[in-house]
């Protein structure tokens, strides 16, 4: 490859001139020299870049995205993989930049402020270079982290795109954040100021958000501990839906009546919560029904165990059971116990179950009473007239 020869070349080159100490002064002015070394050394370090980017660009950022098979998440692999190899690219070439200034002493001085204390302060080429090398390693490590190590993550877990997209955000702006202070505090800038009113203005904010806080780590909590995920039927605070987005700060869950509720996400962490999926969507329900006293209860479990098998929202395995619960006052109680995977509408599988029922119970003559209470009317013999 053309890179690789051209640097041994120039490596090959600069070791041959120290040997036969060929190392001449191509500068006539003595003050500034410009030895061979120095331009050889420039060269070598610019395609050592060069071969540096080749080689991260297409071993270790192209064929990581070869080998994704979901071409349609979000941002779009291709755009991701430029982003990556230009911030790659940009990062080895300032770096080459500044290796260069540093060897070639080239390091000059752009201007000087003079602060209060009455200690001058530079800005120097090296200082501009550093603090853009160092933003752009922070850009790289983002990358690292949201495409690298999460991607797999979001896979195994099968994480929404939206969720995907929030936690990125999030991981991008601090990594931001910290990116900018490294690279003004590489500049000269005393940070000591910064640092400390950034602490006393996250304190203040903290208290005053201290709500938002708790819920947007309890989002955080549920993108990757999966107690409750996109798609699960909850049951909290009296009604029953599905989960149909998890923010950072707030969820959405739509009830039955197609109404979405607003739950703030420590709610979903924190309060007792009923997740019918979440382990499985085969849930059992039962149904109480009373009948008259001298019915014949064989017949009573033959009825309604039939009644179940001829719904098809209801599971033949495991399969449904009857109990006899207690032979209360007006009523003998039985229970029918069945499974099913339509979690949402379970009170229309239950209306179902209850019409059948009803209709093979007048058919064969099974009686459903309603409470009795007999009254005796005593009369004194005093009071009789006779």
């Amino acid at each position: 490859m053309r890179i690789i020869r051209l640097f041994f070349l120039f490596l090959g080159t600069l070791a041959v001139i120290f040997v036969l100490d060929l190392n001449y002064n191509l500068s006539p002015n003595d003050d500034n020299p410009i030895y061979i070394s120095f331009i050889l050394e420039a060269l070598a370090i610019i395609q050592f870049a060069r071969l540096l980017d080749w080689i991260v660009s297409n071993y270790f950022i192209h064929r990581n995205f070869v080998k994704r098979d979901d071409k349609k998440a979000s941002p779009k692999p291709r755009d991701t993989e430029g982003i990556a190899t230009r911030t790659v690219q940009l990062l080895v070439y300032f770096t080459a930049l500044f290796l260069i200034l540093k060897n070639l002493d080239l390091d000059y001085t752009i201007t000087t402020i003079q602060l209060k204390d009455g200690n001058p302060f530079s800005i120097r080429i090296s200082n501009i270079i550093g603090a853009i090398a160092i933003f752009l390693l922070g850009r790289l490590f983002i990358w690292i982290i949201t495409q690298l190590f999460l991607y797999g993550y979001y896979k195994r877990k099968n994480i929404d795109i939206g969720a995907q997209f929030a936690v990125n955000q999030l991981i991008t702006y601090v990594g931001y954040f910290i990116a900018i202070l490294l690279a003004l505090e590489t500049i000269g800038i005393n940070m000591t100021l910064i640092w400390g009113g950034a602490a006393a203005l996250l304190v203040g904010v903290g208290l005053g958000l201290q709500q938002t806080f708790n819920d947007f780590f309890s989002g955080i909590v549920l993108l990757f501990e999966r107690t409750v995920k996109v798609g699960d039927i909850v049951h909290m605070d009296g009604f029953t839906g599905t989960v149909t987005k998890i923010g950072l700060r707030a969820s959405i869950v739509e009830s039955r009546d197609a109404v979405s509720v607003i739950v703030p996400n420590s709610k979903l962490v924190n309060q007792s919560v009923i997740n019918w999926s979440h382990l499985s969507d085969n849930i059992r329900f039962h149904i109480r029904i009373g009948i008259a006293y001298g019915s014949d209860t064989r017949l009573v479990k033959k009825l309604m165990l039939e009644a179940a098998s001829n719904n098809e929202q209801v599971l033949s395995f495991p399969a449904p059971f009857i109990r006899f619960i207690d032979f209360a006052d007006s009523a003998l109680i039985f229970e029918l116990y069945y499974f099913s995977k339509n979690l949402l509408t379970e009170q229309d599988v239950k209306s179902n179950l209850r019409f059948k029922i009803d209709e093979l119970f007048r058919e064969n003559n099974i009686k459903i009473p309603f409470p009795q209470s007999e009254i005796y009317m005593h009369q004194d013999k005093e009071d009789n007239p006779s």
